[in-house]
């Protein structure tokens, strides 16, 4: 599997596949987050596309589940769904609404990452009409907000994408960022684990799913 890499530390390189990054505060709304943690390292889990195959199980957007929890949505998932909308409001973007149902399943997911102790996307057919980005962020200091972490990281690629269909160009470099923006996924689920060593596992689930082969994301 691909990773990318993003350390609190250093400027952009021109690496592909590696950034590292202030967390790319791409602009002066955008938050830094846990600049205190001068040791922070993100890993940004390969990113996952739809393909011709697959494409068939996209359905109807996943309906809302009244018997998941907890429903209140926390700080860190609060501030992560801000800077997706903030994201994709920069591209004429609509903005996604908070699900608590596919809050759920990442976390149910975050916490079995955090248990394995690797990086890994589940099953397209574990999670059919359900895109999927993935983070791991560590530092010698607690993380307060591993999703923003992650978000950061993901809308960091930003400037890999140039506008390709999917999967053309460098897919491995940008695709966290396309299905951050996909125009199609209108609804977010962000949820992070601990694995108990300083680490933390984050999940994004979006409804529809994106990285869709052949689409663009807006």
């Amino acid at each position: 599997m691909l990773f990318s890499t993003v350390s609190a530390n250093l400027l952009l390189l021109s690496v592909p596949s590696v950034v590292m990054a202030g967390l790319i505060p791409m602009d002066s709304r955008d938050v830094q987050a846990d600049a205190a943690c001068s040791d922070l390292v993100v890993i940004v889990g390969g990113p996952e596309l739809v393909p011709d195959s697959k494409r068939s199980l996209i359905g109807p957007e996943l309906p809302e589940r009244r018997d998941i929890f907890p429903r209140a949505i926390n700080a860190d998932q609060k501030e992560s769904l801000r800077l997706h909308n903030v994201e994709r409001k920069k591209k004429k973007v609509g903005a996604m609404v908070w699900s608590p149902t596919l809050a759920g399943y990442a976390l149910t997911y975050a916490k079995k990452l955090a248990k394995d102790g690797k990086l890994a996307h589940s099953a397209y057919e574990d999670r059919i009409n359900q895109g999927e980005n993935l983070a791991f962020s560590s530092s010698s200091v607690p993380i307060k907000q591993p999703g923003v972490v992650g978000t950061n990281g993901w809308i960091a690629e930003r400037p890999k994408y140039k506008n390709e269909v999917i999967p053309k160009g460098d897919f491995s470099g940008y695709g966290h960022y396309t299905q951050v923006m996909w125009n199609t996924s209108t609804r977010l689920g962000i949820a992070s684990a601990s694995d108990g060593k300083g680490g933390y596992y984050t999940v994004a689930r979006y409804s529809k799913p994106g990285n869709i082969v052949g689409l663009r994301p807006y």
